[in-house]
């Protein structure tokens, strides 16, 4: 079996985190939607904002 690995982009990252900061969702909703793993988005979140 092959496993392969999605990769996106800064751009795509940036407007994940902006979107689940400026949503009333909860991240695991935003993720889901956005079809990311929950942990990556909340990684993303470190790394993209000015606390992280």
């Amino acid at each position: 079996m092959t496993y392969s690995r999605n990769r996106y982009d800064k751009d795509f990252k940036k407007n994940a985190v902006r979107l689940s900061f400026n949503s009333s969702k909860p991240v695991k909703i935003i993720a889901s939607e956005l079809g990311v793993p929950e942990s990556a988005l909340y990684r993303w979140r470190k790394l993209y904002t000015e606390d992280g």
